[in-house]
């Protein structure tokens, strides 16, 4: 009898014996598996109880504090001064605020016939101080024959430094050729103020807002600017509010009632957009503010065409372009200008906003100049003394280029009218 272990095949097939010449069949029955008739007693098995320390949650990291800025003025006596900081003309006059990290600065103002003062400060994270110029006034006989150009430094007595010369350069100063680095900046001259120009041939309206945030989701507008063009003596107006929705209103309110054909701004996108978003928000209707043509003051300056024109590094600021063009640049910068109005400063937030207009009114009109859509206003000495013709001119309407102008909404109307088109006034 041959005893055939299981491990020894696999599955049902037959095994094989080595040396045997036949094969040998088997049938094996499957084991039936063993059935214990009394169930094993249950032995517990023995608790073991671990004692586990609390988890420690680290703390969330808190990002520090930013250093908080120390806000300095700058003031003079006369005021109107050129500032300098560190050396660098700052394009702006007295009084002048401005933010300062905690440090040392070099600070200079100069005027046209007073001596210049200069003076170092050390500023403290947090610090808000006034720092006062008195001028002293230079006598006649010593007054500069240069003319005065407020991107120089002022010298009335001017005696140049002993050249400061290395130890460790053998080549004698004498020798060495001087760079001439004021030929790497535009040269310095004197830019004159803005002369008047020529109104537009249409009704245009300027507008500058300042919002909270640059996105209308997350910041709201505070404020809102905006000057007539179509008047040569118009002043700017400045709505600021804590209701934007009031704001809002009260502007386009306003502006319904102008009939204006064009609407002029510095990145106008941006203030467009952002009012519109806010009309959806209060749910406001202006099908005027919709249709209204568009003209930024800043695509001009980036592209000089009005019509797409690929630039792909269109940089330029407000400041920036003010400061080229017109010798001026913004009242203040922009988180400044934000902490002021939260802190109540309507007076700085009225005097930005007016800059602001200013700037854009006068780079808007040298663009037309230089276009040719404008031509320089030349007022004639004379024409104080020369009397009115009776009857040319009404007191209650004027004509302009074919249209009635509204004296009470300076709206255009056609010559035909007789009632104002916008408010209902006699004209």
């Amino acid at each position: 009898m041959v005893e055939l272990i299981p491990e020894h095949y696999e599955g049902n097939e037959p095994p094989f014996i080595p040396g045997g010449e036949e094969s040998i069949e088997f049938e094996l029955e499957p084991e039936a598996p063993e059935i214990p008739t009394e169930p094993e007693p249950f032995i517990p098995e023995e608790e073991v109880f671990f004692e586990l320390e609390p988890e420690e949650i680290p703390p969330v990291p808190v990002p520090p504090e930013p250093p908080k800025k120390a806000t300095i003025t700058i003031t003079s006596d006369p005021t109107n001064a050129d500032v300098y900081i560190d050396g660098v003309y700052k394009w702006t006059t007295t009084p002048y605020t401005i933010l300062f990290e905690a440090g040392s600065y070099w600070i200079r103002v100069q005027k046209e016939g007073y001596y210049p003062l200069e003076v170092e400060i050390e500023v403290e994270a947090g610090e808000v101080a006034e720092l006062p110029f008195v001028f002293e006034a230079i006598p006649i006989e010593e007054v500069p024959t240069t003319p005065y150009i407020p991107q120089t430094p002022y010298y009335p007595t001017y005696k140049p430094y002993e050249p400061y010369v290395p130890t460790y350069i053998p080549t004698p100063a004498s020798e060495i050729a001087p760079y001439n680095y004021s030929n790497l900046y535009p040269p310095s001259f004197y830019i004159p103020e803005a002369e008047p120009y020529s109104r537009p041939t249409e009704r245009e309206l300027l507008i500058n807002i300042e919002t909270t945030d640059v996105k209308p989701w997350a910041g709201r507008i505070y404020s809102i600017a905006l000057l007539e063009l179509s008047e040569l003596e118009a002043e700017p107006k400045v709505l600021t509010s804590d209701n934007e929705e009031e704001l809002i209103r009260m502007f386009l309110d306003w502006f319904e009632a102008g009939n204006y054909s064009k609407l002029i701004g510095f990145k106008l996108t941006f203030d467009y957009r952002y009012i519109f978003a806010k009309m959806m928000l209060y749910r406001i209707q202006s099908k005027k503010w919709f249709d209204i043509k568009l003209r930024d003051v800043k695509q001009i300056l980036d592209q000089v065409k009005e019509e797409f024109v690929y630039y792909p590094d269109k940089t330029g600021t407000l400041d920036d372009w003010g400061k080229m063009l017109l010798g001026r640049g913004k009242y203040g910068d922009q988180e400044l200008m934000l902490r002021k109005y939260i802190s109540g400063d309507f007076d700085y937030v009225q005097n930005f906003q007016l800059r602001q207009i200013e700037l854009t009114r006068d780079l808007y009109n040298l663009a037309r100049y230089s276009m040719s859509e404008a031509f320089i206003v030349q007022s004639s000495p004379v024409s104080a003394e020369i009397s009115p013709i009776p009857g040319l001119e009404s007191a209650e309407t004027t004509t302009q280029q074919g249209q009635k102008i509204c004296p009470v909404c300076k709206a255009y109307n056609p010559l035909s009218a007789s009632v104002c088109e916008i408010c209902g006034t006699s004209i």
